[in-house]
């Protein structure tokens, strides 16, 4: 899924500098998701240090998203040195989405 990135600090909070897809061929093709809007973020276990993408509108519907591969957190230009570390149980409280597989296509 592609999602839209309502600003300049979601942005930031979530991608390394730079990063784009704009090469990607065929990117209308991809089924669009939710908008990734302000408190969107990167979170990591502190026991297990699964990675996950944590977006919604917190008064209507919030999950996580498993990144389920180091390989996949790369190609998505994601930045780890904004990824939080959070105990297990702020995690637990939050319901869990779709965990995030990604293949780049090949251009």
């Amino acid at each position: 899924m592609r999602h839209y990135v309502t600003s300049a600090q979601v942005y930031d909070a979530l991608f390394r500098p730079g990063v784009n897809f704009d090469h990607l061929p065929d990117l209308d093709s991809v089924a669009e998701g939710p908008d990734l809007s302000p408190g969107t973020c990167l979170v990591s276990d502190s026991e297990t240090g699964e990675i996950y993408l944590i977006f919604g509108d917190p008064s209507i519907n919030i999950r996580k998203y498993a990144i389920k591969t180091y390989e996949n957190f790369v190609e998505l230009g994601l930045n780890e040195a904004v990824v939080r570390t959070v105990p297990p149980i702020v995690l637990a409280a939050i319901p869990a989405g779709r965990p995030i597989h990604f293949t780049m296509p090949s251009s």
